[in-house]
């Protein structure tokens, strides 16, 4: 799935680019969405031995282009605890506010008694898994998706640069725009 000029430039101006539901719904898209989306990870939490947590706040500050989904097992096997330091491995999905589409790829999340910290998806991890048997939980999530009608970006496409004039406003650019920009940026 390929975008126009114009539609890159219009979901960077938060616009919504779709003729299926409920991108094309009027007035209450943003609303709309949101609990669609809501209802997908709703889905996504049904899987066997996944843990899923959502984040519609934009990381709390800001304003995120996507929703920040971080699945990971739920039986402990991808998780590690060393020194009260706990690693956990897992898929990042982001699953875009303004047309159809999502990305995931492998990420982790650390946390600790004074904190922690997580990775944003880039375009180098995109559709790559974790360690250990991740297939069955993969094809899972892509059946979830398709099932509400999102499609996933391949990384060939999401890597390409942007070749005409925009200004996106994000903080998790890499080295340039590129496609992943238009529809996963986040403004702090």
């Amino acid at each position: 799935m390929k975008f126009t000029e114009d539609e890159l430039k219009s979901i960077v101006e938060q616009k919504f680019v779709s003729g299926t539901y409920p991108y094309d719904t009027y007035p209450m898209k943003e609303n709309e969405i949101g609990s669609y989306i809501k209802k997908l990870v709703g889905n996504l939490s049904s899987i066997s031995n996944l843990r899923v947590e959502a984040d519609f706040n934009s990381y709390g500050s800001g304003y995120a282009s996507f929703v920040n989904i971080f699945c990971y097992k739920k039986d402990g096997s991808s998780t590690l605890i060393n020194r009260g330091h706990q690693t956990i491995y897992g898929l990042l999905l982001y699953v875009c506010r303004h047309a159809p589409v999502a990305a995931y790829g492998r990420s982790e999340v650390t946390r600790h008694s004074r904190g922690g910290s997580f990775e944003f998806l880039s375009t180098k991890s995109i559709g790559k898994l974790p360690e250990g048997n991740w297939n069955e939980v993969e094809n899972r999530i892509k059946q979830v998706l398709n099932n509400y009608g999102y499609k996933l970006l391949k990384k060939e496409y999401l890597e390409q640069p942007i070749e005409f004039e925009i200004s996106i406003p994000t903080i998790i650019n890499e080295e340039g725009y590129r496609v992943f920009d238009c529809f996963f940026f986040w403004e702090d």
